[in-house]
């Protein structure tokens, strides 16, 4: 199993949230602090044991949620993120 680290983008693998998308901002010890940018926004991440968690894939680090949030959906949808424009 790959690392978790700040800039990733994983996949919940238990709880209510289970198969849902999340940018890694950073990691304390044995937790990711995750963010979606919509319902888990960058001033308050989701505190997620990394165990919990497998990686998905990398993009570019994101300044806002909106960043994350498009980030996240140019990662659903197969294709790769580039700030500023599509």
């Amino acid at each position: 199993m790959q690392p978790i680290l700040p800039s990733h983008i994983v996949s919940s693998l238990a709880g209510h949230d289970r198969g849902r998308l999340y940018r890694v901002l950073r990691v304390e010890g044995e937790y990711a602090f995750l963010a979606d940018g919509k319902v888990r926004r960058m001033k308050n991440p989701k505190r997620k044991k990394a165990k919990h968690c497998v990686y998905a894939g990398e993009s570019e680090s994101p300044v806002t949620d909106r960043e994350i949030r498009e980030s996240l959906a140019a990662f659903r949808a197969g294709r790769e993120y580039h700030r500023g424009g599509r």
